[in-house]
């Protein structure tokens, strides 16, 4: 399940204006098969994602299922299957729809852990800020941050 877009960008849809736990209006939405849409609640469901709260399908309030820095096939793959996405985005949406920008620099590795924990709390700081409000789209905030360098190569 982790490994698949579609389960997170799921529960996400639960805070949208308008919202239906219809596997029909779920597939248009994502752009997936009902018959995926489908599976996918009956297995959020089943793993306790969704419950069931007067007849009506709501989410968990906490889902966070990823401990950060523990590698995973399904977590490299669900990351993997985000960057196909905004590489999709690249072409499909207009600049006013997205933004995919990058930023080269050089610096010490020795910062990366500090450097990580700024990117944590912004998209957390950002998380919070625009999460409220009237919502009608599921977003994917993606950072990458990576050496393009070979390491141990010098000049």
């Amino acid at each position: 399940m982790v490994s698949e877009w579609h389960y997170f960008a799921i529960l996400n849809l639960f805070d949208v204006s308008g919202f239906r736990a219809d596997p029909a209006w779920i597939a248009r939405r994502l752009g997936i098969a009902a018959a995926e849409a489908k599976l996918a609640l009956e297995r959020l469901e089943r793993v306790g994602l969704l419950r069931r709260e007067r007849g009506r399908l709501v989410p968990d309030t906490a889902f966070a299922l990823s401990p950060s820095g523990i590698p995973s096939d399904a977590i490299r793959a669900y990351h993997r299957r985000m960057l196909e996405k905004a590489s999709q985005a690249l072409d499909g949406q207009s600049v006013t729809e997205r933004d995919i920008t990058g930023q080269g620099m050089a610096i010490d590795p020795r910062d990366l852990p500090e450097i990580v924990a700024d990117l944590r709390a912004l998209r957390d700081r950002i998380a919070k800020k625009y999460a409220r409000g009237r919502r009608t789209e599921v977003y994917q905030l993606q950072t990458a941050l990576f050496r393009l360098t070979q390491k141990g190569k010098e000049s």
